[in-house]
């Protein structure tokens, strides 16, 4: 059973072992020993990016820890961004200290400083704050970050898979938990490009026409994706549907000298994506041909 960490609880999976079955999930523990990148091994490489793992075996299972390169860039700005909204509303609340009508009052001031770690609770936990306090005035903020290491490790782009197979490897672990990725992929695609949902019928036998339209369109989304993987093209069904969307069919409209009204339908030059696409799936450059007709 693959699951995410939201509910991947002790309980919960001490519930699935003891139904006879495996479970795999996002670690929601990290260990303090981090392996060192000589340890780590090269599991995918693509343009999108690396992924590096080291299975680390377990008495009761196993756990991967895993780094992605793509990852790591995503969560380096966000840690670039936290910093930059907390620390700017530490500035407010130790400006305030020096107004003359500023909050000055220690429980007013600690209210403040809870309401912001309650705003960033990512980031503020790996700060250290010292209130300056004369009885009930706060005097004087001063902060530092107290947990550089553990910070930096929180936003490394790492994060540890844990399962109770011990017989595969580090790669087997990391593709088996990607299907999961695929799976609330398909949902979102059902929901929104496939029109899944709202459904508007009255009648079951409508509903069931829609549903089963709705999923044979999906059969045949997942179709084409499979075929592109095995051509090493990963992207995601709402890039290709929007990139190959400027590719489209223009009708070119004139009267001939005879009075006649000439209308000719051709398909528009393809683009680098769509050649791409197109030699993946072993399809024209121009799907359709040009049409011409007269009224």
């Amino acid at each position: 059973m693959v699951i995410d960490a939201g509910i991947g609880t002790k309980d919960n999976l001490k519930l699935i072992r003891s139904m006879g079955f495996h479970y795999l999930t996002v670690s929601r523990r990290r260990p303090k020993a981090i392996p060192s990148p000589e340890e780590l091994e090269m599991i995918k490489q693509d343009k999108d990016g690396t992924i590096r793992a080291k299975k680390i075996d377990m008495d009761e299972g196993s756990l991967v820890y895993c780094e992605s390169s793509a990852r790591a860039l995503k969560e380096i700005s966000m840690k670039s961004r936290f910093q930059e909204y907390y620390e700017a509303g530490l500035q407010d609340i130790a400006a305030s200290l020096t107004k003359k009508r500023g909050i000055k009052k220690y429980g007013k001031v600690m209210e403040r400083l809870g309401r912001l770690h309650e705003k960033y609770p990512t980031i503020a936990r790996y700060y250290q704050l010292d209130v300056q306090h004369d009885g009930d005035i706060v005097n004087g903020l001063t902060w530092k970050i107290d947990r550089e290491e553990e910070l930096r490790s929180r936003f490394s782009g790492s994060y540890y898979l844990r399962s109770s197979r011990s017989d595969l490897d580090a790669k087997e672990l990391w593709s088996l938990y990607m299907m999961l990725n695929r799976v609330e992929d398909s949902f979102r695609y059902l929901k929104s490009d496939l029109g899944l949902r709202p459904v508007y019928h009255q009648k079951d036998k409508r509903m069931e026409g829609h549903l089963f339209i709705s999923v044979l369109a999906y059969h045949l989304l997942a179709s084409i994706q499979k075929r592109l993987m095995e051509q090493g093209i990963h992207y995601r069904w709402d890039t290709i549907r929007t990139r190959m969307s400027n590719q489209t069919r223009v009708t070119t409209s004139i009267t001939n000298d005879k009075g006649e009204r000439i209308h000719i339908r051709a398909t528009t030059d393809p683009e680098p994506f769509h050649f791409e696409i197109y030699r993946a799936l072993g399809l024209p450059l121009r799907p359709l041909n040009t049409k011409r007709s007269k009224t």
